[in-house]
């Protein structure tokens, strides 16, 4: 081999080198940014904030307790922001549990109630189907519904909706990995519903109330210019 020839070798694998090491740590930053392991952008955070600022009451619906989400749980899903209540029916005494969660797309994206749920206690009674609930505002949304029952048989059954969004309406896609690949972050959202043995209705006309009232709030928290005397006029549509 000439010297030419040997020096050309030479020059085309730096070249192939250093075009790998390039696309390698490209791609590292655009996953650190899509994770956010470089930090939360600053609309992120107000939109954090703005969750907060979600009503204590929604129509016959009246906030009981707000609870945080364990350390280990928000670690694992690296939350920028979330709330985690529980609203009573002021006449019925039906019970909505409902998460908020917003975060990088992927921890968030890939957790459902058929892995949180599913256990020795609770089974799978009927499988999910997406739901579309009209809110108060018209704005449809769709959404998975599936019921859990306790795995003795017993009938008290726990009426599950969930689906996620970019900050518009709720969709529920049959792969929401696909659905949001490239973005950024996401929310989701969770709601259990139970009910009195002696309830007029069943949990899913229960959790769609509930929802029909919640989501106009809820979307207009996930509005940067949202303020807090416009999510409380909505609290009471």
């Amino acid at each position: 081999m000439s010297f030419g020839s040997e020096k050309a070798s030479v020059t085309k694998r730096l070249v192939v080198v250093t075009a790998v090491v390039m696309v390698t740590i490209a791609a590292g930053a655009l996953h650190g940014h899509l994770e956010h392991r470089w930090g939360s952008p600053h609309d992120l955070e107000v939109l954090a904030t703005q969750l907060e600022q979600l009503p204590t009451n929604v129509g016959s619906w009246r906030l009981e307790n707000s609870a945080e989400i364990s350390p280990d749980v928000q670690e694992m899903l690296r939350c920028a922001g979330y709330v985690n209540r529980t609203y009573v029916h002021h006449s019925t005494g039906a019970t909505a549990r409902v998460a908020v969660l917003l975060g990088p797309t992927t921890p968030i994206a890939i957790h459902t109630p058929e892995i949180c749920f599913s256990s020795r206690a609770s089974v799978i009674h009927k499988p999910r189907q997406r739901v579309t609930i009209e809110a108060s505002d018209g704005q449809k949304n769709e959404l998975w519904h599936l019921v859990f029952r306790p795995s003795s048989g017993v009938p008290d059954d726990m009426h599950v909706f969930y689906a996620w969004s970019r900050g518009e309406d709720w969709i529920a896609p049959e792969s929401q990995r696909l659905e949001f690949v490239g973005a950024p972050w996401l929310y989701k959202i969770q709601l259990a519903i139970r009910t009195p043995e002696d309830a007029p209705t069943d949990g899913q006309a229960v959790g769609s109330d509930f929802l029909a009232r919640f989501l106009p709030a809820l979307h207009q928290a996930m509005l940067l210019s949202t303020t807090s005397e416009r999510l409380g006029d909505l609290a009471n549509d």
